[in-house]
């Protein structure tokens, strides 16, 4: 390695990205991080819903579908929990190649800026990001410094940055391999685990931003860390 230093997004990256290519795991943790300053926005009228959002790029640069996004388990989800709970409505943002669903509750946003991003984030009631294998989602970061609650799945980049933000894990999840990632073979979310969690957060009405997120935080340990190698 021909670096002074290493910085990796999360632990969850280093352990597994230097194994995929076979580089020392040494090095830095910082997560990404945000400017809480973007999410001084209008809130969008509930109209007496709650609301869940849910964010990624569900579409790769080949035109198909990320599997380990879980687009497509989400959906069912939504489909199933809001059919039990009306008063509760998904946003899926991020180009879906789903113009519209039959069941209202479900909406398909689309592709949005991020000053329009931050309007939904701010008036979500949580965010559902069960993505398998996650590295450092800048959308859950996102979230988090938002103040909005987060459920994710377990193992991953997510569930780090959620144990130093506001929300939950779900607490099964088949173990994380490199091999299962280049097969493709994304296991099996245990819905019951989702609906469950959706009972805990989809109606929260409080807000706590990651403060340890905060882009002036993160920039302050990347200073730190060029201080280090200067002195070396």
């Amino acid at each position: 390695m021909r670096s002074n230093a290493m910085v990796w997004q999360s632990n969850f990256t280093k352990k597994f990205a230097s194994k995929m290519y076979s580089i020392n795991d040494s090095g830095y943790v910082i997560y990404n991080g945000d400017d809480p300053k973007a999410y001084r926005v209008e809130k969008i009228p509930s109209d007496g819903k709650f609301h869940v959002f849910t964010c990624a790029n569900w579409i790769g640069h080949d035109g198909r579908y990320r599997p380990e996004k879980r687009m497509h388990e989400m959906i069912r989800i939504a489909d199933e929990y809001t059919k039990k709970n009306p008063d509760v409505v998904f946003w899926f943002i991020g180009d879906t190649k789903q113009p519209v669903h039959e069941n209202k509750n479900i909406v398909f946003v689309g592709r949005i800026s991020h000053a329009n991003l931050a309007r939904y984030i701010v008036s979500a009631n949580c965010m559902l990001f069960i993505g398998w294998g996650e590295w450092c989602p800048n959308s859950v970061v996102e979230s988090l410094v938002a103040g909005t609650p987060v459920i994710c799945s377990r193992g991953g980049g997510a569930e780090e940055l959620v144990k130093v933000g506001y929300g939950e894990s779900l607490p099964s999840e088949d173990p994380f391999s490199v091999e299962a990632l280049k097969s493709g073979t994304v296991p099996p979310i245990n819905n019951e685990e989702v609906f469950s969690a959706l009972d805990r957060w989809c109606r929260c009405e409080e807000k706590r931003p990651a403060t340890s997120l905060y882009m002036e935080h993160c920039a302050k340990k990347y200073i730190e860390i060029l201080r280090s190698i200067e002195k070396k």
